[in-house]
């Protein structure tokens, strides 16, 4: 498994902080994530990086039109893994 490790100095924070945090943000431009309690910014995708995702995500949902089994999602949508776990 992937460990993340940050300098011990560096606050974590909770999901709940880190929405109210992007929603502070004044250039709705830029995007983070969230990755061990920590903000880190995220750079964004090339024209290769985004024409690969979505050849990528084209096959899952064909798949998954015949095969109901989960949900796909695009990227660049935020999602809150706990609010989607059933």
């Amino acid at each position: 498994m992937l460990e993340i490790s940050h300098p011990p100095q560096v606050k974590r924070i909770l999901a709940e902080e880190f929405w109210a945090f992007v929603e502070s943000v004044e250039d709705k431009n830029l995007q983070f994530e969230l990755i061990g309690g920590v903000i880190e910014e995220m750079t964004p995708a090339g024209m290769e990086d985004g024409r690969l995702s979505g050849r990528i995500f084209g096959k899952i949902f064909v798949y998954l039109e015949s095969n109901p089994i989960g949900l796909p999602f695009g990227d660049g949508v935020g999602i809150s893994l706990k609010s989607i776990m059933f």
